[in-house]
């Protein structure tokens, strides 16, 4: 089936007229007790076969909800949100790499044939899928018996794919020309096969959704309101603070939400969504001339832990879980690649830096360059309010905190109690991907410095203390750049040693993200080491030092929570074993000052790019490898990859330890 028609059909899907949904509750209208999850007959229970789902924040975590609403109205395919999850890695794998002379694709391999209903024709496909998968995945192949659910091909021949085992399981593929371009789940960490290499979920098989964008989401909160509006009479006001994903048999959607009601009282919920893969048609589901599409849609269910009648009369959590709910709302994240979806905005290649023969113990810019950091740095921390915006702050005081050193203090300074800061409003409002308040990355950073320069934040001050709705959040593109001040860029560290390396050579504090549970919230002293409550959301936090505390290790971060969270706004987490993610890369914002110091460059091991293919194989270029790609011609379209991830190779411009002084 061709793409276009596909996603014509998909579109309509999402068209189709709001049906009747069917309430298990046992009070006209939806606001009485509800049954029991054992004595509801049409409810979902093949999504829990392969594993029994918790109540996230119930005193008992075993207990499902009790108040359970199918809806007649199906989702979407299953593929459909695999295929929004993919595509932004789907489009980066295609774009780096680099189509070989020895193209032997898999003549088995075939998904424009899978929409064919011939049962040979759909075996071997199915074969093929299954074999390139294994390729792909190499030590990390299962032995999982695999059948085709879903298939089809897009219009520049990306074959897209959703496998089924009989035990629950869901594999989700893009191929093109026999090479698998990306799987989800994904190859397992390091394997050669990923161009590149994505962190493992620190939580387990829980992946966070965007709350703004997701399809997935957005069809939860359409189940949520269309069930009110069926069984209630009436609508709700709500705000979803974050949500989080469960893949079984289906999708388990998982949304702390917020619920104004009419007198403005606000309440809180945890509602569970789950989308259903059918296990056979259903009659009773399926509207009149229904599409294909509409035939293998999810099945969407609602559950909830009090009737929804109810829901703006009290809130379904616990006191504890609604005061916890309340403080997201104050203290916000915003780090947008720790989302499903967004994985790819952090990809890039990290550089290889030189080994220290004596590693110090314990490191501190603040001890470093106390210049930088009066009143022993409390003076320079930041609060983001109650806006998304912490992937600017973390970049703005890295950059801050790597101009200061570039010179000493030389025009980093106000006065020697005031720090000069780095206008976070200029990166928002300058920004070329529209990030803001509802989350960003180092991308949005690199844009806005590259276009607009460096402001002083005493020069475009911060206007989202208190949230601003949309792009370009509160404040147009208009500053004056700092003419003393110079962005030179963005490098990658990777792990805990490219990151004791950065800071000890002198490379540069760099920003990196953690993903963020109740115990953070809460962190005053000491060295976190334990995640503990539920999964909240994925920030971004300055890495400025490490050390070592009553025999525990630890990074010391930078928070943008102002000085009443941790140690007077900054914090020790446990180093050495990923706590958090945090140690999967830090993204160093490089900057000097006239006449200051330069950060060295430093060449990445691979250049940014493969060849394909020979049966399915690719091959990361090294930078070694990759100087005849330094010089940008009609034929080489990795010119501006390669001159970033090897600039020493190239003999890229400035690429020295000393910056020479701007002109006045």
């Amino acid at each position: 089936m061709a793409c276009s028609v596909y996603s014509r059909w998909f579109a309509l899907l999402m068209l189709v007229s709001v049906a009747k949904s069917t309430s298990t509750s046992t009070t006209p209208g939806g606001s009485g007790g509800g049954c029991a999850e054992d004595t509801c007959p049409t409810q979902s229970s093949s999504l829990l076969q392969a594993k029994k789902l918790a109540v996230h924040g119930a005193e008992d975590p075993l207990n499902r909800r009790a108040h359970v609403w199918r809806s007649e109205q199906r989702a979407g395919p299953a593929l459909e949100y695999f295929r929004w999850w993919g595509a932004g890695k789907v489009d980066h794998s295609l774009a780096t790499t680099l189509p070989g002379m020895d193209v032997e694709p898999d003549g088995e391999f075939s998904l424009a044939e899978a929409v064919v209903d011939e049962a040979a024709t759909a075996e071997l496909t199915q074969r093929g899928l299954v074999r390139a998968l294994e390729s792909y995945r190499g030590p990390c192949a299962e032995s999982e018996s695999w059948a085709l659910h879903q298939g089809v091909t897009d219009e520049r021949g990306v074959q897209h794919a959703l496998l089924h085992s009989p035990g629950g399981k869901l594999q989700y593929v893009a191929a093109h020309s026999g090479r698998v371009l990306v799987a989800d789940p994904q190859a397992c960490s390091g394997h050669p096969a990923m161009i590149q290499e994505e962190p493992v979920p620190v939580t387990g098989n829980e992946q966070l959704l965007d709350s703004n964008t997701d399809p997935l989401v957005q069809d939860c909160v359409k189940l949520f309101h269309r069930t009110v509006k069926e069984n209630c009479n009436k609508d709700f006001s709500i705000n979803v603070l974050t949500a989080h994903l469960q893949v079984i048999n289906g999708f388990a959607v998982f949304v702390k939400l917020e619920l104004t009601a009419v007198d403005g009282t606000v309440l809180y919920h945890e509602p569970e969504c789950e989308f259903q893969i059918p296990e056979s048609p259903d009659a009773s589901l399926l509207q009149d001339q229904e599409l294909p599409e509409e035939e293998t849609g999810l099945i969407a269910t609602l559950r909830m832990d009090i009737p929804i009648c109810l829901a703006d009369k009290e809130s379904s959590v616990s006191p504890a879980v609604a005061s916890v709910m309340e403080l997201m709302k104050q203290r916000r994240f915003g780090h947008l690649p720790g989302h499903k979806g967004y994985e790819h905005l952090d990809y890039g290649e990290a550089v290889v830096l030189p080994q220290v023969t004596d590693m110090p113990t314990d490191y501190d810019l603040r001890e470093t360059y106390p210049m930088c950091y009066p009143d022993g740095g409390k003076e320079v921390v930041r609060d983001q309010g109650n806006c998304g915006s912490c992937w600017a702050f973390a970049g703005a005081s890295a950059l801050m905190a790597n101009l200061c050193a570039s010179g000493k203090g030389q025009d980093a300074l106000f006065s020697a109690t005031d720090r000069l800061e780095v206008s976070v409003q200029g990166i928002m409002s300058c920004n070329y991907n529209g990030y803001g308040c509802k989350a960003g990355n180092w991308g949005g950073i690199d844009s806005a410095l590259k276009r607009s320069g460096i402001a002083k934040e005493r020069d475009f001050k911060y206007q989202c203390r208190y949230y601003c709705g949309s792009a370009p959040w509160g404040a147009t593109c208009s500053l004056t750049a700092n003419p003393r001040w110079h962005y030179d860029g963005v490098t990658m560290v990777k792990g805990e040693e490219g990151m004791l390396r950065a800071l000890v050579l002198g490379v540069g504090a760099h920003m990196v993200s953690i993903e963020i549970h109740l115990s953070f919230f809460h962190y005053r002293s000491g060295v976190l080491s334990e995640s503990t409550g539920f999964l909240m959301g994925s920030h971004a936090v300055t890495n400025l030092g490490f050390g070592v505390e009553d025999g525990q290790k630890y990074w010391l971060v930078q928070n943008s929570w102002g000085t009443n969270w941790g140690q007077d706004g900054f914090g020790k987490l446990v180093r050495g074993v990923n706590f958090m993610g945090i140690e999967y890369r830090g993204e160093i914002i490089k900057g000097y000052v006239d006449g200051g110091s330069k950060i060295p460059c430093a060449d990445a091991e691979y250049a940014g790019f493969s060849t394909c293919c020979t049966k399915g194989k690719t091959i990361r270029v090294t930078c070694a490898d990759a100087k005849w790609y330094c010089t940008e011609s009609k034929y080489n379209r990795f010119a501006a990859t390669v001159t970033k991830n090897c600039p020493a190779t190239c003999n890229t411009a400035f690429c020295g330890a000393t910056a020479p002084t701007a002109a006045e």
